[in-house]
């Protein structure tokens, strides 16, 4: 009888062990993909700065080519709008990964 109790108690032991075991792997896969979220919510933010300046700069040179009538103001214009154009499809991007890497804590 008390081999079968000390068997039990080995195993409970063991159990208790590899709960506590999936419980710290849990915490730092939780830990890890928090950093990652943190990572694109920065580089969101560099982005959708880098975003406003490129619109801006391509609105004044295309008043400046409104009132200079200078053709190469409008080509700047038109350069700035489409890096903006394509850093809003990267914006697009860093969200939908933060979205997946949120449900994937939650």
């Amino acid at each position: 009888m008390r081999t079968e109790v000390s068997n039990a108690m080995q195993k409970y032991m063991k159990y208790l062990e590899d709960q506590n075991l999936l419980s710290s792997q849990n915490k730092k896969r939780k830990s890890l993909t928090f950093d990652e979220i943190q990572e694109l919510k920065n580089k969101k933010r560099c982005l959708e700065k880098d975003i406003r300046a490129l619109i801006r700069s391509a609105d004044e040179f295309a008043e400046k080519a409104e009132k200079n009538k200078a053709l190469t103001s409008i080509c700047e214009s038109n350069t700035l709008r489409r890096c903006a154009k394509a850093k809003k499809e990267k914006l697009l991007e860093i969200t939908n990964a933060i979205e997946d890497l949120g449900k994937k804590i939650g």
